[in-house]
């Protein structure tokens, strides 16, 4: 594969990823189950979303399927992922 060829499909990939969790969230933002819940459940609720959309895009920076970023941002992208993963959790 050519680089402009990888470089592409490295975009679809994360408009991909990028639809999906947007998905989830206005799924979320809509539920009408939320009328009914407490802020610190409404909030709790939706780190957990984030949680799990993080989860989502962790693999994808350790493996090879995106061959467009440097090794070295592809780990120190995985290290802040991964940080924000705790704290989504936390």
């Amino acid at each position: 594969m050519k680089n402009e060829e990888k470089s592409t499909r490295d975009v679809l990939i994360w408009i991909g990823v990028a639809c999906l969790i947007a998905a989830a969230m206005g799924a979320a933002m809509l539920s009408p189950l939320l009328a009914w819940r407490q802020p610190v459940y409404i909030v709790a609720g939706f780190a957990g979303i984030i949680a799990m959309a993080l989860l989502l895009v962790q693999p994808l920076l350790a493996s090879r399927s995106l061959l467009s970023l440097s090794p070295l941002t592809k780990r120190r992208l995985h290290r802040g992922v991964g940080a924000g993963l705790f704290v989504a959790v936390l």
